[in-house]
C-alpha cells in the first residue's frame, strides 16, 4: 500500500527535480561591503552607502540543500573520480544515517536575474532586481516510523503505532520583480545609522502541501485487526492535483500555474560606528571604514494567492477501520471513503519563507574582518509556508576593492557544521559554506553561490590643504 500511496508525495517533490541547481541569500558572500546588489537579499538597507555608484548583476545564483537524515559523501568520489553520470554523483552517494520521529529536510534556492543599484545622492539609493525562487521544505518527518511501516505494513503480527504528528511537506516556484530604497537617517563623525525597504511583485509559478496535525495510526493485530486513526490532514496544490494523483500523463506545465500573484516586503536597518575618522578621505565618501557593524532586517514578508488551487481538510478521528480498506491505488479515494472532508476551491493561499537576520561585523585592520551572522525562521510549513534553516556563520574575510576571500563557519538547527570557502575577483564571485568540510567528511548539507556582475565604484577624493584650511 505504501508504494502506491507514495504519489502523492513524488508529486510534491516533482517541482524541485529542475531547479535544484540555484539558491537563496548569497550566504556568506553578502557580508563582504563589496557584495553590492546581492546583500540586498540580507537586508534592503544595504542598498544605500555602499562602495558603488553603480553596481549591476548580470547573472548569479545559489543553492541550498540539507538535512538531519542521510548523509552525502563527495570527498571520496570526487578524490577517485568516480562521478561520471548525474545519478552517481548524488543519489547512489546518499548513506542513510538513524531516523528520528522528527526529521527535517530543506531545499532553498535563488537565481538573481538582470538587476542594479544606483545612488540618487549623498543619502539615499536604489535597487531593481529580478528573481527566480523555489523553496522545499519538509518538517518533522517520522522517518523510523515510516520505514517500519513500509518493510512491515499491517502485516507484522504484532500491535504497533506509526506516530505521524506533525509532520509537513511545503513546495513552492515564484518569481519576484522588486524595488529597493535605502537612506542614511543619522550620521556623525564616528557613526552612521541607515535603513532600507523592499517591495517585491511576485508571480506565482507553483505550489503543491501536505500537513499532518496530531496525527497516530494504531494497528490493532487481533482478531479481528482493525486500525484506529486521529489527527487531522490537508493538502493542496496550485495545480490539477485529483488529475495528476489520478494518474494523469501530461507535461512538466501541468504543475505550474501562473495565474496567481502577491506582494512582498523586506525591511532592515543598519548602524556602524568608528572609533576615529580615516585620514585622508572626506567624510561623506567612507562607507566602510567602521570598527564595528550592527544589521537587522526581516525578509519575504507576504503571501501568493493562487485563485484557482484547491484545499482540502480532513478530520482524521476514526476507529475500527479494516486494514484492507487502506489499500489501492488511489490516494484520493481512500481518503475520500473512510474521512469527512472540507473542500475549497476558490484559492490557496501560500506563504512566503518570513525569516529574521541579525548580523555583527567587526573591523580587526582595514582589510580583516570577521562576521557573525544568525538567520531565524518566522513560517511554519505546517502552514503550507517555506521555511529556512535557522543557522549561525562564524566569516572570517579579507576584502578590498577588487579582491575578496572568506572562510564562513556554520552551525544549523539540524545540528550539522561545517566550514566552506569564498572569494571574489573583481566582477566574479563563487564560493560555497560547505565545500572544505564536503572534501573530508560526509556531511548532510550542501551549498554553491557564484555571479557575475559589473561593479562601477564611487571615485574617493583626496582632500586638499585648502579644503582643509576651510
Amino acid at each position: 500500500m505504501m508504494k502506491k500511496n507514495q504519489v502523492f508525495l513524488q508529486i510534491i517533490l516533482f517541482l524541485a527535480v529542475p531547479f535544484l541547481s540555484f539558491s537563496q541569500n548569497f550566504s556568506g558572500y553578502s557580508y563582504d561591503n563589496f557584495s553590492g546588489i546581492q546583500r540586498l537579499s540580507l537586508n534592503p538597507a544595504y542598498v544605500v552607502d555602499s562602495p558603488y555608484n553603480v553596481d549591476i548583476n548580470l547573472f548569479g545564483g545559489s543553492i541550498f540543500v540539507g538535512n538531519d537524515y542521510a548523509v552525502l559523501d563527495f570527498g571520496d568520489k570526487l578524490l577517485k573520480g568516480e562521478f561520471d553520470t548525474i545519478d552517481d554523483s548524488i543519489f547512489k552517494v546518499i548513506d542513510e544515517s538513524t531516523g528520528s520521529e522528527a526529521n527535517n529536510f530543506n531545499f532553498n534556492s535563488e537565481l538573481l536575474g538582470p538587476s542594479f543599484m544606483f545612488n540618487l545622492g549623498k543619502s539615499s539609493a536604489i535597487g531593481v532586481f529580478t528573481k527566480a525562487r523555489y523553496v522545499i521544505s519538509v518538517s518533522d518527518i517520522n522517518v523510523a516510523a515510516y520505514d517500519r511501516f513500509v518493510n512491515e505494513g499491517f502485516d507484522t503480527g504484532a500491535d504497533y503505532s506509526l506516530d505521524i504528528l506533525d509532520s509537513a511537506i511545503s513546495t513552492h516556484l515564484w518569481g519576484e520583480v522588486g524595488l529597493t530604497y535605502g537612506r542614511v537617517l543619522h550620521k556623525t563623525d564616528y557613526s552612521l545609522f541607515k535603513a532600507g525597504a523592499s517591495f517585491k511583485y511576485i508571480q506565482g509559478g507553483g505550489n503543491a502541501f501536505i500537513a499532518f496535525k496530531n496525527t497516530v495510526i494504531k494497528y490493532n493485530a487481533t482478531s479481528p485487526e482493525t486500525v484506529d486513526t486521529s489527527g487531522e490532514l490537508s493538502y493542496g496544490a496550485s495545480f490539477d492535483i485529483d488529475g495528476a494523483l489520478d494518474g494523469g500523463n501530461g507535461g512538466i506545465s501541468d504543475y505550474f500555474n501562473g495565474d496567481a500573484s502577491g506582494i512582498g516586503f523586506d525591511i532592515g536597518a543598519v548602524y556602524q560606528w568608528s572609533d576615529k575618522l580615516k585620514e585622508g578621505e572626506e567624510e561623506l565618501k567612507r562607507p566602510r571604514f567602521y570598527k564595528y557593524r550592527l544589521a537587522i532586517s526581516v525578509t519575504d514578508i507576504g503571501s501568493i494567492n493562487y485563485p484557482t488551487g484547491s484545499l482540502k481538510k480532513y478530520d482524521l478521528n476514526k476507529i475500527g477501520i479494516n486494514p484492507d480498506d487502506l489499500e489501492g491505488d488511489d490516494f484520493l479515494t481512500i481518503i475520500d471513503n473512510l474521512y469527512t472532508g472540507q473542500i475549497s476551491d476558490d484559492k490557496l493561499v501560500v506563504q512566503l519563507p518570513t525569516a529574521a537576520h541579525i548580523n555583527f561585523d567587526y573591523s580587526l585592520t582595514d582589510h580583516l574582518y570577521i562576521n557573525l551572522n544568525g538567520d531565524f525562521t518566522l513560517s511554519d510549513v505546517g502552514n503550507n509556508a517555506g521555511e529556512i534553516v535557522p543557522s549561525f556563520l562564524l566569516t572570517p574575510r579579507y576584502e578590498s576593492k577588487w579582491i575578496s576571500a572568506y572562510l564562513p563557519i556554520n552551525y544549523d538547527a539540524y545540528k550539522n557544521m561545517a566550514m566552506g570557502i569564498g572569494v571574489r575577483l573583481g566582477p566574479v564571485f563563487v564560493g560555497s559554506n560547505t565545500a572544505l568540510s564536503a572534501l573530508f567528511k560526509p556531511i548532510k548539507k550542501v551549498d554553491l553561490h557564484f555571479g557575475v556582475k559589473i561593479p562601477l565604484y564611487k571615485k574617493i577624493k583626496k582632500k586638499t590643504q585648502e579644503e582643509d584650511e576651510n
